[in-house]
């Protein structure tokens, strides 16, 4: 395992890395058999959603989450309460309606990862940082893949809606428009692949080809950075404590089998329909916390992810590369973020 930590964020090989976990996420849907793909959609959707919560196994997350107690407690209560609520009453076309602008704020969720992976590759590699033009195709492909939803929404197999056809085929084409140009402006392949993470929306109105493939992916990339962050520094993996490790992992899995179970509650009477308004609100909590976690321009993420992923950080990196994107930026060296389990720590002073 160690070694795979340290191939993963070797900064040579992780572009490369990123690209093959993306191109294999994206698919796998037409490539493997329904009852393995049914697993693999599990560890990409649920279990990238729950394993936010091991991020708050450090000491430093959890300091800075009581600091910060709108965006760590209060929206999540909020969302909860408010998608319960909306779950249990909406009529069913109101709440479709409501799905559907759920499934569009996932799909920008999606391309701001994507984002970040691309800027964080840049730097990795000590290439440019990314223009202001690549960001904005990458923004625009989202863009795109939300207008194709639109267009056919019965790939997410729970929004019953169905646009008139003329609405569809507009929106459709619009979305091939901007993909098109958003494609034309990128030059390297990280942002390439960013840009075009959304085409299976606008190629295939098939369930699991057009977004299964897509939450795939993306879960793998979560997942992939995660365990990123929660590995540490090479100089601190022989320390992780095998039995509190698999402690966590126990702890994510169970969380993720209670968001599976609860995904399939959108019919039935309003208490059943409030449990599935439950996982939604905390689907939409992962949204709301890694953009407070993973945000560049806010000085806590930024020297806490530099420290826990020092071999993919350029400490000569511009300051003008990413600058609202979801991932680590260099700054000066800080005091050690410590998990639930005992880690070497740093000799500098709290």
């Amino acid at each position: 395992m160690r070694a795979v930590a340290a191939a993963v964020a070797d900064p040579r090989r992780f572009p490369l890395v990123v690209g093959a976990v993306t191109a294999f996420g994206l698919l796998a849907p037409v490539a493997i058999p329904g009852s393995s793909l049914t697993w693999l959609l599990f560890v990409g959707s649920s279990v990238h959603v729950a394993s936010t919560a091991a991020l708050f196994t450090f000491a430093d997350v959890r300091r800075h989450a009581r600091a910060n107690p709108r965006r760590y407690l209060a929206a999540p209560i909020a969302l909860a309460a408010a998608a319960a609520v909306t779950a249990a009453l909406l009529p069913t076309r109101a709440l479709d309606a409501a799905l559907l602008g759920f499934f569009g704020w996932q799909l920008w969720h999606y391309q701001q990862q994507n984002l970040g992976l691309a800027a964080l590759a840049a730097r990795a590699t000590g290439r440019p940082p990314l223009a202001a033009t690549e960001r904005r195709g990458i923004r625009l492909s989202a863009a795109a893949g939300i207008l194709a939803l639109t267009a056919h929404p019965q790939v997410t197999q729970v929004v019953a809606l169905r646009p008139p056809p003329n609405v569809a085929q507009g929106a459709a084409a619009v979305a091939w428009l901007l993909i098109a140009a958003a494609i034309a402006k990128q030059r390297r392949p990280a942002t390439l692949l960013a840009t075009a993470f959304p085409l299976p929306l606008l190629i295939t109105d098939q369930p699991y080809a057009a977004l299964g493939g897509m939450t795939l992916a993306h879960g793998l990339q979560y997942l992939l950075l995660v365990g990123m962050v929660l590995a540490g520094p090479a100089n601190q993996r022989a320390n992780t404590r095998a039995p509190e490790a698999m402690l966590l992992l126990a702890g994510v899995l169970a969380f993720a089998a209670a968001l599976a179970a609860a995904s399939h509650l959108h019919h039935g009477p309003a208490t059943t329909k409030a449990v599935f308004g439950l996982y939604l609100g905390a689907v939409m909590t992962h949204f709301v916390l890694d953009a407070g976690l993973w945000r560049l321009r806010d000085p806590f993420p930024r020297q806490w992810l530099e420290e826990r992923l020092p071999e993919l950080l350029l400490a000569d990196a511009p300051a003008s590369d990413i600058e609202s994107v979801p991932w680590p930026r260099p700054t000066t060296p800080t005091p050690s973020s410590s998990p639930a389990w005992p880690r070497a720590r740093s000799t500098a002073t709290r």
